[in-house]
């Protein structure tokens, strides 16, 4: 079953319709109505109520539920234990569902797109393709605009991190012009990052701007985090250092604050995190994080380990690793070990060179002089 909201509060509305059904217990509506409650109320952080409808609803699509019903609760489950770290059975649970779910159905869509999220999270960018491709090629069928405009984000972000950002500023201004979704702010911090860095400074701010009034109205820290971290990102490559440092401290109290053990950490958040004097704090928190190679780079970046942490982010993405050589550059000249931090600075901008950000490559060089 598709359930729309016309109006208001997604919950309230599924609460009155469970208000309806209390009469029937064991219908299949009810079981598909607990269903969508249990993943909204998952998604705004309110746990407990949602695994206890989603037992509630799995116990009921076992002997009324449809395959469509199983496998959207299968993803549910899926999106649970991705929440608490554990991305093999993640993966198990979503692959469970794909298997079942019938072509050209929501739930169909949703596992998919799921396990393309999944390979994201790990940072592994040769399994996240096909699954990506799958995942387009089935919201193309169903003609689900709204939803290809949600895939639509992560191309972007991989043709910012693999160095194609002629095409990636093409998309993201492509998803612009279409107008509000929920996330143009993501996609807006994007755009602005790569007008700052290649010295665009008044696009870039005004992009950013634009984002952060829509950040500052999503009301679940789930959506908010991301967008913050991006805009912090995104101030302080256009030289508003302040802005940024105030952003990342808004970031930390909501993350401590949330269940979620499977971060996707990119590069830029963590030297975000390491130039705001916050590392420490970071370190702590993402010990306590799922075993991916996002988190493991993290970690080495955190701890000091620079050149071991490019290493591990160029498992990532080449724009992971490029970002942390520069890091590794600043962090080696300040420890007065000038010939390697000038082999860092030179692996690191190469890729800043070859996409055109001037000013990233102006930034690096300045900061390298100095510290020398």
């Amino acid at each position: 079953m598709a359930v729309w909201y016309a109006t208001g509060d997604p919950r309230a509305f599924l609460e009155r319709g469970l208000k309806l059904l209390e009469g029937r217990p064991d219908s299949p509506a009810r079981a598909e109505l607990l269903a969508e409650s249990a993943r909204v109320h998952w998604f705004r952080g309110e746990h407990e109520r949602g695994e206890r409808e989603l037992a509630a609803a799995s116990e009921l699509a076992a002997a009324h539920g449809s395959n469509e019903l199983r496998a959207s609760l299968l993803t549910t489950q899926a999106v649970v234990g991705l929440t608490d770290g554990e991305l093999d059975e993640a993966r198990r649970l979503v692959d469970a569902a794909i298997e079942i779910a019938p072509i050209g159905s929501s739930s169909r869509f949703r596992a998919l797109a799921n396990r393309a999220v999944l390979e994201w999270i790990e940072g592994d960018t040769e399994a996240w393709k096909p699954r990506q491709a799958a995942a387009v090629e089935e919201a193309e069928r169903a003609g689900d605009r709204p939803n290809l405009r949600w895939l639509e984000w992560t191309t972007i972000a991989d043709a910012m991190a693999f160095g194609r950002w002629d095409e990636a500023l093409r998309r993201a201004e492509e998803q612009i012009a279409l107008g509000p979704h929920y996330t143009l702010d993501s996609i807006l911090y994007l755009k602005a990052y790569l007008l700052a860095a290649r010295d665009q400074l008044g696009p870039a701010r005004a992009c950013r701007d634009e984002g952060l009034a829509l950040t500052e109205k999503i009301p679940d820290a789930q959506s908010a985090i991301p967008g913050l971290l991006d805009a912090g990102w995104a101030s302080f490559v256009s030289g508003e250092e302040e802005l940024a440092f105030r952003l990342i401290d808004r970031v930390l109290p909501l993350i401590l604050g949330m269940r979620h053990r499977s971060p996707g950490a990119t590069a830029t958040h963590i030297v975000l995190v390491i130039r705001a004097g916050r590392a420490q704090e970071w370190l702590e928190l993402h010990r306590r994080h799922a075993d991916t190679r996002r988190i493991r780079a993290a970690l080495l970046l955190l701890e000091g380990r620079v050149v071991e942490a490019a290493d591990a982010w160029a498992l990532v993405s080449p724009h992971d690793e490029a970002l942390t050589r520069v890091e590794a550059a600043r962090q080696l000249a300040a420890d007065g070990r000038t010939r390697e931090a000038d082999v860092q600075l030179e692996r690191g901008l190469a890729f800043f060179r070859a996409v055109g950000a001037t000013k990233i490559v102006r930034d690096a060089e300045g900061l390298l002089s100095a510290a020398s």
